[in-house]
């Protein structure tokens, strides 16, 4: 055994010293060994079992690996390889795999052809061409180690080593430890560092210097993702998340340390987030920057679900798993056939699987932002998804405080806008994200409209200037936030450290309130700060997610905002994105999503892509404002209209996926008024479903707001209930003679109340530590909820 001289308990060590904002020393390092080459991922004792995968469960998976990996590796084949990063770690990777379980067919050899390749290829075309070239030599430099000529192991060592030192200046950054491009680099050096470690002093010391940085990375995970959640959502969320999955996977092989046990509490929970953000179709949540590629894939999914179900033994996610694999399966669109080396490396079919059906419904995960709720995970779901991120960050994502998207047989309310499509305006930082897509006025929330307010790009040349393309379009929408801003001026233009999350210059908001119960799932989130101070008060938006109401077949949602501006005369806009134009009618509005889509797949359509074709329907009810003025927003030449001005965006088929939009409903005040609430109720079923929407109907009373749907009816208190300040009872006249169940909200935390119906004591109960009371009782008289 090479004696490396890197203690297990000095790794987890460092691992916990993520939450330090100045880069820690190495710590002493005691004398201990790691594995045997090879140590990364399959290390000696690992082979066998994932040989009885291969020839066993992961058969039909293991013949179409080895059917890619006996072509000819002809000149063309090597250089198309090299040109996709993709492709270059996944057939590298295989090659590697089938010489270590096959006697014969070339493998080794195809394997080294392309690390010749790669180190006779020149300088990389990109930050990722490099790191993904540098893991590949790492992992075959671990690999083949001990079958290697000692002059061809010294010439991948070097090459190993050059470009380390290449890309070691990413263990300097101190702004890139929330998101950038430094945690895909860092991991990269630290599969590297662990390959290469021989022992000696220096090398101990690198190894020492890399986990500690990538610990740091680790810190930001443990905070935001507390909760399983991952703050980029499901598009760069979930590369960031199978990147933490994967290199712990490399740290526990190479050193032997429990990594998975000493980060339990969040890292067992990560899947999840993959597994509550799934759509029926087969893709994901689009928030944040969502380019096409939004749709189930191997390298990612089946990596980190695959890691996180062998290492914790976890069923869930071990059945969510051979779900990803049986979709990227159905289509070479989603996955390359060499691809499924990924479920021959971490995919165990042995384990015990169990369908989500025992799982809650509904899943929040807090530090992301993200409040998911959701019938069931089969074809034929609804799916609501909430988002209430509580600190700024500016990196991939959106001024969407309080947003809303819901899918019911295809997305009915959307995010607006293109990320990555096919212009310049539509990269990162071009006019279409920076004058749309990331703003508020693209997402299903509130704008208040300030002519006098500025925005302006937060980071590079002359930006403090706020001039030419550094002035951003004025959308009426949540903060932009500067270093030079003169009202709430943040230390950088976002967090750049665990430590910094938590700088309340970030917030952005709080949800008060979060309760699933058997009739609904609440929520309250409290976004003021996500807008400028000088023009937002106070916003409150309640979520209610009914799971039943009689005479509807599906679940409705009811959105109720509270929303005071600066001064009366600021316009208020209550936004919904939809992906054909809307039919209103009156106070009502018809949203169909009847559009078929390619999946995924290259730009120009194959025989065999997956296609999608929609079917849902969603009513759109507006209760309040009374005097409230509805139109459409949106059309050819409007799809991505701000303040007089549509930003465009080339929209190609292939980019259809990303539901990008044709427009917004936009709700608004008939008079100007410092304070508005919005009250509005949403319907999802089929597109074809011929069955008029809930009836809805505003309630008279003491209350915020109050309604009956159906035979449920909700209440609001005033604020001052939830504060303890408010001692008279609340009092509302529930209409119709039928049994009612009741919901109210915003009471006293765990405060035992007493409700009359007629005069007569109906109940007596405590509310809920969230404020929430629920009670059954017929209508046709005044309800009274005191405290007893």
């Amino acid at each position: 055994m090479a004696s490396l001289g890197f203690c297990r308990s000095t790794a987890a060590a460092l691992l916990v010293a993520a939450s330090s904002s100045a880069v820690p020393a190495a710590a002493p390092v005691a004398a201990a060994a790691l594995r045997d080459r090879p140590r990364l991922f399959v290390p000696i004792g690992k082979l066998e079992e994932v040989a009885r995968r291969a020839r066993g469960g992961l058969r039909g998976v293991y013949e179409t690996v080895r059917r890619d990996c006996d072509e000819p590796l002809d000149a063309r084949r090597v250089r198309f390889t090299l040109g996709n990063t993709h492709y270059l770690l996944a057939r590298s990777l295989a090659f590697l795999l089938l010489s270590r379980l096959e006697r014969g067919g070339g493998y080794r050899d195809k394997a080294l052809e392309l690390v010749e390749a790669i180190l006779e290829g020149g300088p990389e075309k990109g930050r990722r061409d490099a790191r993904v070239r540098l893991q590949v030599l790492a992992i075959a430099y671990d690999w083949l180690h001990d079958g290697l000529a000692p002059a061809l192991r010294e010439r991948l060592r070097s090459g190993i080593e050059e470009r380390f030192a290449a890309l070691s200046g990413a263990l300097e950054t101190e702004d890139e430890l929330v998101s950038g491009h430094s945690h895909f680099t860092t991991a990269s050096l630290a599969i590297a560092a662990l390959a290469l470690d021989d022992g000696g002093d220096a090398s101990r010391a690198r190894t020492a210097r890399v986990l500690a940085h990538w610990g740091r990375y680790v810190g930001v995970a443990r905070k935001v993702a507390a909760d399983g959640g991952h703050h980029l959502g499901w598009r760069y969320g979930r590369s960031y998340a199978a990147r933490l999955a994967w290199v712990s996977e490399a740290i526990a092989t190479a050193t032997g340390e429990d990594v998975f046990a000493a980060e339990r509490p969040w890292l067992s929970q990560l899947g999840y987030h993959l597994a509550y953000g799934l759509r029926p179709d087969g893709t994901y949540f689009r928030v944040g920057d969502t380019h096409r590629r939004i749709a189930v894939n191997l390298e990612e999914d089946l990596v980190l679900l695959g890691i996180l179900a062998s290492r914790y033994r976890d069923p869930h996610l071990a059945w969510f798993a051979a779900l990803v694999l049986e979709r990227s399966s159905e289509s070479r669109a989603y996955a390359a056939d060499v691809e499924g080396v990924w479920a021959l490396l971490f995919h165990d079919p042995g384990l015990r699987r169990a369908p989500p059906g025992d799982l809650p419904l509904a899943r929040a995960f807090r530090g992301a932002g993200n409040y998911v709720m959701r019938t069931g995970w089969g074809p034929d779901d609804t799916v609501v998804l909430f988002r209430a991120m509580p600190w700024y960050h500016f990196n991939h994502e959106r001024r969407d405080f309080g947003s809303f998207l819901i899918y019911r047989r295809g997305g009915l309310a959307v995010h607006g806008g293109a990320y990555l499509a096919g212009d310049d305006d539509t990269d990162y930082g071009g006019p279409h994200l920076a004058n749309y897509a990331w703003r508020t006025a693209a997402h299903n929330t509130i704008t208040v409209y300030d002519p006098d307010e500025r925005f302006c790009r937060p980071a590079g040349p002359r930006k403090e200037r706020c001039e030419g393309e550094n002035r951003w379009s004025n959308d009426g929408g949540q903060m932009v936030r500067t270093t030079w801003d003169d009202e709430a001026p943040v230390p950088h233009f976002q967090p750049r450290n665990a430590a910094e999350i938590d700088d309340p210059r970030f917030e952005q908001g709080r949800v008060l309130a979060y309760e699933d119960r058997p009739e609904a799932t609440y929520v309250l989130a409290d976004g003021t700060r996500a807008y400028r101070p000088s023009k937002v008060r106070l916003f409150a938006r309640h979520f209610f997610f009914l799971k039943k109401v009689a005479g509807w077949r599906h679940p409705v949602i009811v959105v109720f905002d509270e929303i005071t501006a600066a001064k009366p005369g600021l316009k208020k806009a209550w936004l919904l994105h939809t992906v054909e134009p809307p039919r209103i009618e009156g106070r009502a509005a018809t949203v169909l999503n009847t559009t078929r889509v390619r999946l995924a797949g290259d730009l120009e359509p194959k025989p065999r892509d997956p296609w999608f074709q929609y079917g849902g329907k969603l009513h759109v009810e507006t209760l309040l404002p009374a005097d409230a003025r509805i139109d459409f927003v949106g059309g050819e030449g409007k799809e991505f209209w701000v303040d007089g001005t549509n930003y465009p965006a080339e929209v190609r088929e292939a980019d259809q996926v990303i539901e990008p939009g044709i427009g917004r409903i936009e709700v608004v005040p008939g008079a100007p008024r410092e304070k508005d609430l919005f009250l509005h109720v949403l319907s999802p079923t089929e597109a074809e479903d011929p069955a008029p929407r809930p009836e809805a109907r505003l309630l008279e009373g003491t209350a915020e707001a109050a309604l009956r749907v159906g035979d449920v009816v909700l209440v609001v208190a005033p604020a001052s209930q939830a504060a303890g300040a408010g001692r008279e009872p609340l009092r509302y006249r529930a209409d119709g003679a039928r049994r009612l169940r009741h919901l109210v909200t915003r009471l006293a935390p765990s405060a035992r109340h007493v409700v009359r119906r007629g005069g007569r004591v109906l109940a007596r109960a405590e509310s809920s530590a969230q404020g929430v009371l629920a009670f059954e009782g017929d209508g046709g008289a005044e309800i009274e909820v005191g405290r007893e």
